[in-house]
């Protein structure tokens, strides 16, 4: 027979190791997962980016020239062409699917908060952010 010795919980050295070993889990694993959101929103936002830019070259193959907005490309046209997307996405990093028009090649977000910064003359289109900058 096994004395239990009036042994009914466990000591306070065998909680605090096991508290120990969660806590050194916890902070190997929890970066990890934090990595993961920003990954999963440079991915969506190069999709995103994919897909303008093929619906812009769809489009001026249609039309002859790029739409004067990224929202042109959400209408038919009186020629029977489009709409080529249902809505302009979202930036993922920022929440907005506006756009700001721009003449030159970005170097950095322009600060407006728009999600896009769309060249009519190139078909170019940026996420307006620092994340798509990089």
């Amino acid at each position: 027979m096994k004395c239990n010795c009036g042994r009914d919980a466990f000591s306070l050295i065998e909680i605090l190791i096991v508290v120990a070993l969660m806590a050194i889990l916890a902070a190997t694993i929890l970066p990890r997962f934090a990595d993961s959101t920003t990954d999963a929103k440079t991915s969506a936002m190069n999709s995103d980016l994919h897909s303008l830019h093929s619906n812009l070259q769809m489009y001026k193959a249609h039309h002859g020239d790029y739409p004067a907005t990224l929202k042109d490309l959400t209408v038919a046209s009186p020629a029977g062409y489009g709409p080529y997307i249902d809505a302009v996405p979202e930036n993922p990093f920022n929440g907005s699917a506006a756009e700001a028009a721009v003449s030159s090649v970005p170097t950095g977000p322009n600060g407006s908060g728009d999600g896009w910064l769309y060249m009519k003359a190139t078909g170019q289109v940026w996420a307006n952010c620092a994340e798509g900058f990089r």
